[in-house]
């Protein structure tokens, strides 16, 4: 009888979803107005996750704001804080702070440091999900190296022991972790589903952190690793350039935010150690996912082992995300179609970004999907989602508008 009540308000919130208030405003709001400057559009994404953070008791930024009750998180208004994505919110609040002359920002991604230090766990693991109880938590080699990206921008920032202490904790746990091919088999996180597969190759933006740490540490043992790690993923690339095993749930069909992980995380590595071949794989996915680019920005949100769509929504996560790898390779090829394929990207998020709103708790928020009932992230406004947003934004400053005050490499 129980499980019957649980299906039937499963089926009830979903059908009623779209009928919620928040819902209705997002819809209405989401690209009302698409002709704000760029900075503007970078406030209000960055005004939403300072939102997001002030919605939370313990300086973390909150998951994500639910517009209506679905299946797995039901409930609506504020998740908690996320340890993964506040993790990598703290170099955006900082590289934003300069871009933008706000101090606050970088106060605020000194905060988010300290909690994230303070949940911490023994091994030196960030927690999977939203878990942060010691005795029920698990491990995630992702999580660990998206916190690893705000420890060591934190520890640049403040020259904080902690922070660094914190970097290194991490970094041996994710060293500890792969196995003898330089892969990570184990603590995957239970988050990600798919069955029978032992590895995620969208793991691989982790190593970027772990040789980022390198960098930091002058330890060539991290470099090592994070090189290693990226061949092993590169050889298993289909010659079109698309990566098994680098989806969350669906490896047959992989979101574009997860391959955009994987292509940033190889593209990364190659640019820190002058290696042709990382950045000419990351390259070949980028390609593989800008055939489908719309002259309008629209970017299906999940591709086959083809390059084909296989769903009619955006995933505006990986959108934003594209963006940034576009912009990258434009930037290390002069190539006009990636600047081209970044100029759209920003104008499709852009768009669909919402404003004009009047409501704090969802201007300048990103919905997880275009249209918001997308299957990725549905009825959310996700802080990742603002965050890479932010991070594409900084992007195009640094690339089209010459802003000097940031390198490419600190956008991470």
């Amino acid at each position: 009888m129980v499980n019957v009540v649980k299906i039937l308000t499963k089926k009830a919130n979903s059908i009623l979803s779209p009928y919620s208030k928040d819902s209705r405003a997002v819809s209405k709001w989401s690209g009302r107005y698409t002709e704000l400057p760029t900075q503007v559009h970078m406030k209000k994404a960055l005004d939403w996750l300072c939102v997001a953070q002030d919605s939370t008791p313990d300086g973390g930024v909150s998951r994500s704001y639910h517009l209506a009750k679905i299946p797995y998180f039901n409930f609506t208004g504020w998740a908690p804080s996320y340890a993964e994505t506040t993790g990598y919110i703290i170099p955006t609040f900082i590289n934003a702070a300069r871009v933008l002359d706000k101090p606050e920002l970088k106060e605020r991604a000194l905060t988010m440091a300290e909690w994230e230090s303070s949940v911490q766990m023994s091994s030196g693991a960030v927690c999977a999900g939203l878990d942060l109880d010691p005795a029920t938590s698990k491990p995630a080699i992702f999580n660990t190296g998206q916190v690893l990206f705000g420890w060591i921008k934190a520890y640049e920032l403040s020259g904080n022991q902690t922070y660094l202490n914190s970097a290194i904790r991490a970094g041996d746990f994710l060293l500890a972790s792969l196995d003898d091919d330089s892969n990570w088999t184990q603590n995957i996180s239970p988050c990600a589903s798919g069955g029978g597969r032992n590895y995620r190759a969208y793991n691989v933006r982790s190593a970027w952190a772990l040789c980022l740490l390198g960098k930091l540490t002058g330890e060539q043992k991290y470099i090592s690793a994070a090189l290693r790690n990226a061949e092993l993923i590169v050889s298993t690339a289909r010659q079109n350039g698309w990566l098994p095993n680098c989806c969350l749930d669906e490896p047959e069909s992989p979101l574009i935010h997860t391959i955009a992980y994987a292509a940033r995380g190889i593209l990364e590595i190659g640019l820190l150690e002058e290696r042709e071949d990382l950045i000419a794989a990351a390259r070949a996915m980028a390609d593989g996912v800008l055939e489908n680019l719309q002259p309008d920005g629209f970017l299906a949100g999940r591709l086959d082992q083809d390059w084909n769509p296989t769903v009619e929504w955006s995933c505006l996560t990986g959108t934003a995300q594209m963006g940034t790898v576009w912009g990258k390779l434009a930037s290390y090829y002069g190539s006009p179609k990636h600047l081209d394929a970044m100029s759209k990207a920003i104008s499709y998020v852009s768009s669909k970004q919402v404003t004009m709103s009047g409501d704090t708790k969802l201007e300048g928020g990103v919905p997880g999907s275009y249209p918001v009932s997308g299957a990725y992230g549905e009825y959310q406004l996700l802080n990742w989602a603002a965050k890479f947003f932010v991070d594409l934004l900084l992007l195009e400053e640094v690339i089209v508008d010459g802003n000097h005050q940031l390198e490419l490499s600190d956008i991470y």
